[in-house]
């Protein structure tokens, strides 16, 4: 079962966050940095000081609001691929510890800390972990019936259309949850480290975090690329030999990018070169691996010398929608390496899942994604944000 309750989101006046969203990301971008203290590494190395008086601002000029009573929402997102919906609500951490919140990826240690340190001192969320779970037709009709009224909140941001529809009335609430309490297995989507920071908590048990949660055939997943840097790990030379016992190897037509259109094969770019790799037929006993486990112990361990891929500098995953700034970046850097990835299905995600694997960090970027600060909410007790608001 999971444990779900309803909360007081702040969430933006309209035409303000509009603004921020046509702002080319700045906008927005700027805000969040803000709210989540950022400095050079990250979130939490800044101000975090700060955030108080920032939010409180935000609040006097009108800019936010805050909901006078409890809610769970109904989210809905339109882009070009099509409509996603699902439940944005609060989820019990204590899911998470016991295991039936089933993760399926390894977390990266100062990322996690970085969050811990946020969650402790300042404690608001500004976007949901996302959360799947096979369809449930009672969910399924509720979702329905809420999204023929007209929308609580609605934006248009670059990528598509964000719509929100508030379920307030206490019963209705009851009801949605009584829905979750008989979901048997839940499974992250993304979140991975907000819900590991959260399980690390004093009072972890007693901690809820936001979630959207998404039915898994609503779910849309594309891959993270890696980029790893040749520096202390033996030349383009060495890799090339050690990558032809494993693959066939050969050279892009035109040398333009190489995106994977099947499993076991995989895009290669080492010396402004693009190389196709397709596991070779006696490497079969590693085809029942995903294909990132393929790259990560096959070739970035032991012919790269990745060994800890959470935490080694040498290595750094982009996201599908980021490729433009990955090949930017590799053409800054000669020293480095670009592998392309094809994307797992969500029934192979469910079943690493159930068989309990766990993938090296960043193995799927997981669809829909949601925009910062659509909804807030704020631990009820966070030490900087006590007092300032309220």
């Amino acid at each position: 079962m999971a444990i779900v309750r309803g909360f007081k989101a702040f969430h933006p006046e309209v035409d303000w966050y509009n603004g921020l969203l046509q702002e080319s990301g700045q906008g927005l971008g700027a805000l969040k940095g803000k709210l989540e203290g950022r400095g050079q590494k990250g979130i939490g190395t800044g101000s975090i000081g700060t955030v108080g008086k920032q939010l409180a601002d935000l609040f006097k000029s009108g800019h936010l609001r805050s909901d006078e009573q409890q809610a769970v929402y109904i989210y809905g997102q339109q882009t070009v691929l099509g409509e996603q919906y699902g439940i944005w609500l609060l989820t019990a951490v204590q899911d998470f510890i016991s295991g039936k919140i089933i993760r399926h990826e390894e977390t990266i240690s100062d990322r996690e800390e970085r969050l811990l340190n946020y969650r402790r001192h300042v404690g608001l969320e500004g976007s949901p972990v996302l959360l799947t779970y096979r369809p449930d037709e009672d969910i399924n009709r509720l979702i329905a019936e809420s999204v023929t009224d007209a929308p609580f909140l609605s934006v248009i941001s670059e990528g598509g259309h964000h719509r929100i529809w508030k379920v307030s009335d206490p019963a209705a609430v009851k009801r949605l949850t009584g829905f979750f309490a008989k979901i048997q297995k839940v499974y992250i989507g993304d979140g991975h480290h907000r819900l590991a920071a959260a399980a690390k908590m004093e009072n972890a048990a007693d901690e809820y975090v936001m979630a959207l949660y998404t039915a898994t055939d609503q779910v849309r997943i594309s891959s993270f690329n890696r980029l790893v840097s040749l520096k202390d790990n033996g030349g383009g030379g060495s890799l090339l030999v050690g990558l032809k016992k494993l693959f066939s190897v050969s050279l892009v037509v035109g040398n333009t990018p190489y995106h994977p259109d099947r499993t076991r094969c995989f895009g290669m770019r080492l010396g402004k070169l693009w190389y196709r790799l397709e596991l070779k037929e006696e490497q079969e006993k590693f085809s029942q691996l995903p294909d990132v486990s393929i790259l990560q112990d096959r070739v970035l361990l032991p012919l790269m010398g990745i060994n800890d891929p959470k935490n080694d500098a040498a290595l750094t995953s982009y996201p599908a929608n980021a490729f433009g700034e990955l090949l930017k970046f590799a053409e800054s850097r000669p020293d480095s390496v670009i592998f392309t990835i094809y994307p797992m299905g969500v029934d192979q995600l469910l079943e690493i899942s159930d068989r309990g694997l766990i993938l090296p960090p960043k193995s799927s970027f997981i669809l829909p994604k949601v925009p910062y600060g659509l909804l807030f909410n704020a631990r009820e007790s966070k030490d900087e944000l006590n007092g300032e608001v309220f």
